[in-house]
């Protein structure tokens, strides 16, 4: 059966507020058939110095109720949002390092993916990076089903890519051409950022792990420079992207592309997935460690520690 996909831009809220919204047909007054029930969110206080997030990785299922590899289950990921949620009673937001779904092509696992967020998708604010897996396209005018599942701020995208990048990336005759020529068309709220409390946050796409990886990093280097000049006030930044810069096993593609930015304008975190693994990094600065001790303490401006969920 067809779905139907919509997003709503809801803006000139007042802070620290709690509100009730339905979903429906337009103008139906049908509300047992037609209308959702009343669901509640409340928005940010605006001058928060502390707060919880909640962050997950490589969800990444086929079915929903599969005990083996080839047909993994999302009951899987509800039971760790089930545990995730008791440990943090109010969570700002979830982050999420991509890899949402094994087959980014295939509705029902999108489906799947939340039924496991379960009511938390209708109340908890929801950014996630692209993964590789997320990616899958049938053909080039196809939409990305990542993109029609996220509402992300519209600050990066397309319009931001470096031209010369772009033109490079469709000019290219390899194997993976054509999947990164069809990614690169469809960038609009795969990077962007945002603000809440004192911290600045910041996702940027990885590429779709082949061997033009480098140059879909590449073309998002401006506007990631721009970016963090724009915020450098923050009190915290901390990027989020699905391949690791750094991780325990050599991977097969070169991923620190970024990782100059990143140390150079002294990003505090970086929080990655990809790997399937719980790692994270001594504070690092032009590709060093330096300091190997203190490991349960961020401390702003003495490296960047880049963290596997």
């Amino acid at each position: 059966a067809a779905e139907d996909y919509f997003k709503a831009d809801v803006t000139a809220l007042s802070a620290n507020t709690e509100y009730e919204y339905k979903i429906g047909v337009k103008d139906s007054t049908d509300e047992e058939n037609e209308w959702s029930k009343s669901y509640f969110f409340s928005t940010a206080k605006g001058d928060e110095k502390e707060f919880t997030f909640i962050a997950v990785g490589d969800t990444q299922g086929i079915t929903w109720g599969g005990t083996e590899t080839a047909n993994k289950g999302f009951m899987y990921s509800k039971t760790a949002f089930d545990q995730a949620f008791k440990e943090v009673e109010d969570p700002a937001f979830i982050l999420h390092t991509g890899d949402v779904v094994e087959n980014g092509t295939n509705v029902d696992q999108w489906n799947y993916y939340f039924k496991a967020l379960g009511e938390a998708g209708a109340t908890v604010p929801h950014f996630a990076a692209i993964g590789n897996h997320d990616q899958e396209l049938f053909s080039s005018n196809q939409n990305l089903y990542f993109g029609l599942h996220f509402n992300h701020p519209d600050n990066g995208g397309n319009d931001y890519l470096d031209s010369t990048v772009v033109g490079a990336i469709n000019g290219l005759t390899n194997n993976d051409a054509a999947w990164s020529q069809m990614l690169i068309k469809q960038m609009n709220e795969t990077f962007y950022s945002y603000n809440y409390g004192d911290a600045h946050f910041i996702v940027y796409n990885s590429g779709n792990y082949s061997g033009n990886d480098e140059l879909v990093m590449k073309a998002q280097r401006a506007w990631l420079k721009a970016d963090l000049e724009a915020n450098k006030d923050a009190k915290w930044t901390i990027v989020m992207a699905h391949q690791a810069n750094y991780h325990r096993f050599e991977g097969p593609y070169h991923r620190s592309t970024l990782a100059d930015i990143l140390e150079g304008f002294d990003v505090d975190l970086v929080i990655q997935g990809h790997s399937h693994l719980v790692t994270r990094t001594y504070p690092i600065k032009n590709g060093e460690a330096v300091s190997t001790d203190n490991l349960d303490k961020i401390t702003k401006g003495e490296g960047t520690v880049y963290m596997l969920v």
